[in-house]
């Protein structure tokens, strides 16, 4: 087996599921390599390879040319249908049928080559565990979020859905946050938070998106496809109602979502005085030009007193990213994403997000704000009161930082065109509080040039 042949049966078979070429282990027998493929229908392939000793040009070097006539044959399947369909290929062409899905897969615009492999290595494991027959016809990539992760839509044939979305990941996707306080300690989560919360969040509603699979590293899972229209442009013609089944969904988690041991990391870490004060020291460092330092002081105070008063409140069930494009609109359903950072936080901390994030005030007047407060709280029998307002100011403050150190550090200027807003909103709510001189001077002069407008 040429090297050529080995690395393209690597770089399709998932990681674990293959074994170097052996030694003779008979005699007589020149050389031989063993695949064992997991699913239970692949069966360990052992077969003899004999020196190709052709001398025209198309044998010598041709990976296929060194494998069993049934094995050239699952490359011609490939070849010809342009996808490995589990259903009708003979067990021993399977590894040929790889080889040659690697060597011929089409190239996918915008995909580096290892998130092509990690894509095409899950529709193979979702063909083999679940639909026989799927293949993958073509991608388009999806708009990403503010974190690492990458999104693209695979158009199916072969299978009971027409589609799913593929989240590509470089790492198990922790939160900054989390990451930077040890909140998993050395080793990291067991398990990719987004599956882990998922797992729970299924069990209280009805939004989480399906998982169909998700790749043994945790860097590829393909979910539901749940769409594009968001919860934001679906508002636009009537921000009262959506934002109201938003917060009925809310409401529904935070009455529902309790601690039953499952493992759910959402209760495993919590908004205390020490994370929330990690992210408002995130906005002085990123979103915050040098201070003088009797300013620094004294606003450093009053932010550490906001961070005191709200890790004092009562801690609920808390997605941390809850906002109108964060949560889609599917037909008559409300699908909710970007979950994986779910922790224990104040009930007022995912209102205050829906109804103050990014430039959601221009749906959202401060009158329909107050009118939604008020029926979010007949929801769950509980005033918010003061919270809300502390809520949304950490929240505007650290989306301020967060957004600068999108644009500086991760090299995603975008973001910059949400903060004239964003800052708007930290102003009128600082006014609101009664913030200290300190933190309204910081507000009104010393935070970085923001970038323009978007819609």
């Amino acid at each position: 087996m040429t090297p050529a042949t080995t690395a393209a049966i690597r770089n399709v078979i998932p990681t674990g599921t293959y074994s170097d070429m052996t030694r003779p282990t008979r005699p007589g027998a020149e050389s031989c390599s063993l695949l064992l493929l997991r699913p239970p229908h692949w069966k360990a392939l052992l077969w003899p390879l004999r020196p190709n000793k052709s001398k025209t040009p198309s044998a010598r070097g041709s990976p296929e040319s060194e494998l069993p006539k049934p094995c050239q044959e699952g490359t011609s399947l490939v070849k010809t249908s342009g996808h490995l369909d589990v259903s009708t290929t003979r067990p021993r062409a399977h590894v040929a049928a790889l080889a040659g899905l690697c060597q011929n897969r089409p190239a996918v615009p915008g995909l580096r080559p290892k998130e092509q492999r990690r894509l095409q290595e899950a529709i193979a494991r979702l063909a083999a565990s679940r639909w026989p027959g799927l293949a993958l016809e073509r991608i388009e990539e999806l708009a990403g979020d503010a974190s690492s992760r990458r999104y693209v839509r695979c158009y199916l044939k072969g299978g009971p859905v027409p589609t799913t979305v593929a989240m590509l990941m470089e790492d198990p996707g922790i939160a900054l946050s989390s990451e930077e306080l040890g909140v998993f300690g050395e080793r990291g989560p067991r398990e990719v938070p987004f599956v882990n919360v998922a797992r729970y969040l299924a069990r209280v509603c009805d939004a989480v998106p399906a998982i169909y699979d998700v790749a043994p590293d945790g860097t590829c899972i393909l979910l539901e496809d749940v769409g594009d229209l968001t919860l934001w442009e679906a508002a636009a013609t009537d921000a009262s109602a959506w934002f109201e089944r938003a917060l009925e969904l809310l409401a529904r988690i935070q009455r529902e979502a309790r601690d039953d041991r499952s493992g759910c990391y959402a209760f495993a870490q919590r908004f205390d005085e020490r994370l929330l004060w990690w992210e408002l020291e995130h906005f002085l460092e990123w979103g915050v030009r040098p201070l003088p330092p009797r300013l620094a002081r004294q606003c450093r105070a009053e932010l550490a007193r906001l961070a005191e008063r709200l890790a004092a409140v009562p801690a609920v069930f808390c997605h941390r990213d809850y906002h109108a494009w964060n949560i889609h609109v599917q037909g008559e359903r409300l699908r909710l994403l970007d979950f994986q950072d779910a922790l224990l936080g104040p009930r007022a901390y995912d209102v205050a997000s829906l109804l103050t994030d990014r430039i959601t005030p221009r749906l959202v007047s401060e009158s329909l704000e107050l009118k939604l407060i008020s029926e979010f709280e007949r929801l769950v029998g509980a005033p918010l009161g003061s919270t809300y307002l502390d809520c949304a100011l950490h929240r505007a403050l650290k989306v301020i930082g967060r957004f600068h150190y999108l644009a500086e550090h991760k090299g995603k200027p975008a973001y910059l065109a949400y903060l004239p807003q964003v800052e708007a909103t930290a102003r009128r709510v600082a006014a609101r509080i009664g913030a200290a001189e300190s933190l309204a001077e910081v507000l009104a002069g010393w935070l970085k040039p923001a970038g323009g407008e978007t819609r």
